[in-house]
């Protein structure tokens, strides 16, 4: 979740332009967190969130333990509307959850029709393994697949690409808006949200899983309203 300041833009505007001036390339190592800190004059914790930013839009890649990497071309990160977007709104987790609505209502009952035996049994999987995990990264990994995994079963190639398209970024409103349901309505209830959505999706009826889907991510919009 990005803060409301926008203090990150200092340190994200620093990486760009030690990009431009050719002082970082691709493969090259981010200088340590600590000292973009005292450079630019602001906390810790504005480093960390630009950073975490910076992974989520793909212009960098984080490794446990080993700092961080430019990933990308600057060019083709910032000419990307959707890095873009999650830069410049305030509003991206409300939008974003607009977004996939508009898209999953539709998808799941495409989904229904196509969906395989081998591809039901998979998303099960994934519920078993998300009612069992109590690691918050695994959570939102796993929430994130379970929606994938419906979109991936409508066998439509540009649902597909979207989805893929948004990852980083969905992955990180997830990680928020689940913390946010849990707080107001419990972990219970998006366990129950999900196996909603998986018994209709079991049972072919499309009517269901519309309305078990669109039910889930209008409670998800509600607690962070």
């Amino acid at each position: 979740m990005k803060s409301k300041d926008r203090k990150y833009n200092i340190v994200i505007d620093h990486i760009k332009e030690m990009l431009k001036r050719k002082e970082l390339g691709i493969g090259d190592k981010l200088p340590p967190e600590r000292i973009l800190a005292q450079n630019l004059e602001v906390s810790r914790a504005t480093v960390s969130e630009a950073i975490k930013i910076m992974e989520i839009i793909g212009l960098i890649k984080c490794t446990q333990g080993g700092g961080n990497y430019i990933h990308q071309n600057l060019e083709k990160i910032f000419n990307n509307p959707l890095s873009s977007i999650y830069l410049m709104s305030d509003t991206f987790e409300m939008e974003i959850l607009e977004f996939r609505r508009m898209i999953e209502v539709q998808a799941i009952e495409v989904c229904i029709e196509k969906i395989t035996h081998e591809e039901i049994m998979e998303l099960e999987g994934v519920h078993r393994r998300l009612q069992e995990s109590q690691d918050e990264e695994e959570l939102a990994k796993l929430d994130k697949k379970f929606h994938y995994l419906i979109a991936k079963s409508s066998k439509n190639p540009f649902v597909v690409a979207i989805f893929n398209s948004i990852s980083n970024l969905l992955e990180d409103s997830i990680k928020t808006s689940r913390k946010k349901v849990v707080n107001k309505y419990g972990k219970s209830t998006i366990e129950v949200k999900h196996q909603e959505i998986l018994d209709a999706i079991k049972a072919k009826d499309k009517s269901r899983a519309k309305q078990a889907i669109s039910d889930h991510l209008m409670d998800v919009e509600a607690s962070i309203k």
